[in-house]
């Protein structure tokens, strides 16, 4: 026995059997398919509206945290010690020589003994002391003809390392002017 259906496509009745399995016509068959594959494709899209959304909510708030930063850093105003990124390496390099040793500047035997005995082992601590307002010939053991030939090799040295005291963009310094401190 086969049972009909009357479909009207097109406003035009057709008349198309009904598959007794399923109890619907093939078109029927065909529009439901229809149906369930748009179903799963609008299920893909809600999924993905729905990690793009959460994906958006966690960009707005890395923004506004940033935001917030900028807003703090502009309401403290400009710290006039701060570095720029980038800079820390420069420092340490600027610096590097306050570390080393007497011997490095040639001063040696009995130009250094005195200074070692006086605390003064490098080029640093050899800096301050001449910051501080104070004399080589101060130090015992360090007359005019000493304290004129720890100048002369502390110049040289400065000379013969100029990566140590320029600072970025520096261009070099005019020829018999003492490049560093």
């Amino acid at each position: 026995m086969v049972i009909t259906k009357t479909i009207e496509v097109n406003e035009t009745p057709e008349t198309e059997a009904v598959e007794p399995e399923t109890g619907y016509t093939r078109a029927e068959q065909r529009h439901y398919q229809e149906i369930r594959e748009q179903e799963r494709i609008v299920g893909v899209l809600a999924d993905q509206s729905t990690l793009a959304k959460e994906r958006a909510k966690a960009a707005k708030s890395t923004y506004d945290e940033a935001a917030a930063e900028l807003h703090a850093f502009i309401r403290r105003g400009p710290d006039l010690q701060q570095k720029l990124p980038g800079m820390e390496d420069v420092d340490q390099l600027a610096d590097a020589w306050r570390d080393l040793p007497l011997s490095e500047a040639g001063i040696v035997d009995g130009l250094a003994k005195p200074l070692i005995e006086a605390g003064i082992d490098t080029l640093g601590k050899l800096a301050d002391w001449s910051v501080d307002g104070k004399d080589l010939n101060d130090i015992d053991g360090i007359g005019t003809a000493k304290a004129d030939k720890i100048v002369d090799l502390i110049i040289a040295f400065w000379a013969a390392h100029p990566e140590f005291c320029e600072e970025p963009g520096e261009s070099e310094e005019e020829e018999g002017e003492n490049p560093c401190p």
